[in-house]
């Protein structure tokens, strides 16, 4: 006999559970009703087996008025089929085919007991009305019309045969029965079984209505849980996880979510149920990349308003982060931008007349001191001027013009240039270049000014006899380059790098890698920082591929 078994509320794809919604309607539903009415059976089975070895115990002196050996044949017959029916019903969807041939074969089997243990002064003739309802709980409304008729007819033709002497079940007398007491007898059983008939036909009609409802309902809710584009997880008050939907596998980078433990998986967030509140986490997934998330948590409460869990909604927000950050910065190089503007002009005729002043002083000098001292003021003065131009490069930027440009020709150029250059006569500068790699949409000049500086910078790092290695590569929607050397890394967080004045180089404005952020930034693409295990420190720079596919003719190759 087949046992009710849980199924799975969502679908295949979802590799989780609905706890949180009502069982599950349609053909599953329909398999579990069909499963639980075959246990009824079997116990009606069981309790007929136990009535006939009792009258069998009792009657044990009186071999004549033992219970037949067709009646246990026909037990026989009804275990062997639930058992057959159960196999069929684990490996079938056909549910309508079981159903039928179920009802047929209790049909039968409910004559055969009733008639095998005295016909109409048969105890067992509520098998009939047990028969039937079996017909509503398995099938369809014309099945339960089917089923009582066809147990009203046999029950009453077979009883009309009995009457009349023309059948005589085994151990009743072939003279037949009172006219009287058959009459009574077909008249009860059949009210009853019309009775039970009409009442299981509309239980029947209401019960596939309501299957109907909750199937439509859950459907619904199930396809509204998969189409959105942010995760949700539920998990018990215990912070195991229920169920995960396709975004929170795809955000997190894992399928194997359902039956996991929330705390190991976002730490410091199981238990939260009970509080509506909204944090943010770091999140590093399978693959070693960090996201941060967006994460509110909901109480899950149940058919009491009790706390039975918690729900987390989550998104990924970094992208949101750097957006935020990108404006924050463009709001500071906006008002940067005024204040070098003004502060140049200011500075730079005071610089040009001490500048000029210098020059003209050092014509008149002719002791040695007064030369170094006229030396200084020229060499600072040069500095200063420097300094500021670095200063309008970052704060005033200009809008890039761009172009589908072969970032991998780019880098090659940039490359030669540098290894021609003699500050890496004694560095070894190695490329590696990825093939058939989509352009990217850049200014030619801006980008070969951020990739000049930052080779520059990786060839002086690594010094006499050092290494620098840059490669070209897909990265997913963005082309990269990243630049690699073995010198001594970056000191402290490598991220503050890319701000303003901050360089390690004796003569350095600390501009170079913010200019560079700048412009990476103008084009959409990111640039990030990092020292690298074994020693040295790594560039990597991210520009969207191009939405051209093809370049023009006149286009920078």
């Amino acid at each position: 006999m087949a046992t009710p078994t849980s199924t799975t509320s969502g679908s295949s794809d979802e590799g989780g559970r609905l706890e949180f919604l009502p069982a599950g309607s349609g053909v599953e539903a329909r398999r579990r009703r069909i499963a639980y009415f075959m246990l009824f059976r079997l116990a009606v089975l069981v309790v007929c087996t136990g009535l006939a070895a009792i009258v069998t115990w009792q009657r044990a002196s009186a071999p004549e008025a033992r219970v037949p050996w067709e009646f246990w044949g026909a037990l026989g017959a009804g275990y062997g089929g639930a058992a057959w029916f159960a196999m069929r019903l684990a490996h079938t969807s056909r549910l309508g085919r079981i159903a039928s041939g179920q009802t047929v074969f209790d049909v039968l089997l409910s004559t055969a007991v009733v008639q095998l243990s005295g016909g109409l002064l048969s105890g067992f003739s509520f098998l009939y009305l047990l028969t039937v309802l079996g017909a509503a709980v398995m099938g369809t409304r014309r099945l339960v019309v089917v089923a009582a008729s066809a147990c009203a007819v046999l029950y009453v033709g077979l009883g009309l045969a009995q009457t009349l002497g023309l059948w005589s079940p085994p151990g009743v007398p072939g003279e037949g029965i009172p006219t009287g007491v058959a009459v009574s007898e077909i008249l009860r059983t059949t009210a009853a079984l019309a009775g039970v008939g009409a009442l299981s036909a509309y239980l029947n009609t209401q019960l596939v209505r309501s299957a109907e409802q909750a199937g439509s309902l859950r459907n619904l809710t199930e396809r509204i849980l998969r189409s959105l584009d942010s995760g949700l997880l539920t998990a018990t008050r215990e912070g195991r996880i229920t169920y995960a939907n396709p975004a929170a596998r795809r955000i997190l980078g894992r399928q194997d979510l359902v039956g996991q433990s929330l705390d190991a998986l976002l730490p410091g967030h199981a238990g939260e149920g009970g509080r509506d509140r909204r944090t943010e986490l770091d999140y590093t997934r399978p693959d070693g990349t960090t996201v941060r998330l967006g994460i509110a948590h909901t109480p899950l409460r149940g058919d009491r308003d009790d706390e039975i869990g918690t729900i987390l909604h989550f998104q990924d927000v970094t992208e949101l982060r750097r957006m935020e950050e990108r404006l924050r910065r463009s709001e500071h190089m906006a008002a940067l931008g005024r204040l070098t503007g003004a502060v140049a002009h200011e500075i730079r005729n005071p610089l040009a007349a001490i500048s000029g002043s210098a020059q003209l002083l050092a014509r008149t000098v002719n002791d040695d001191a007064g030369r170094r001292l006229v030396a200084t003021i020229g060499r600072e003065a040069e500095r200063l001027d420097r300094l500021v131009a670095d200063m309008l490069a970052y704060g005033v930027s200009k809008p890039p013009d761009t172009v589908p440009v072969d970032l991998a020709h780019a880098v090659r150029e940039v490359t030669e240039m540098v290894q021609r250059d003699p500050m890496a006569e004694h560095t070894a500068v190695e490329l590696t270049v990825a093939p058939e790699l989509p352009r990217v949409d850049a200014d030619p000049n801006q980008l070969s000014q951020v990739l000049w500086n930052l080779l520059r910078n990786a060839v002086e790092a690594a010094g006499d006899g050092g290494r620098v290695h840059v490669s070209v590569f897909r990265d997913g929607d963005d082309v990269a380059v990243t630049v690699r050397d073995d010198g001594p890394g970056f000191e402290g967080d490598p991220a503050q790098h890319l701000e303003p004045f901050v360089t390690t180089k004796p003569d350095g404005s600390g501009f170079g890698l913010a200019i560079a952020r700048r412009i990476v930034e103008d084009h959409s693409g990111r640039i990030e920082l990092a020292n690298r295990p074994e020693g040295g420190a790594e560039v990597t720079v991210r520009f969207p591929a191009s939405t051209v596919a093809e370049a023009p003719a006149n286009v920078r190759r």
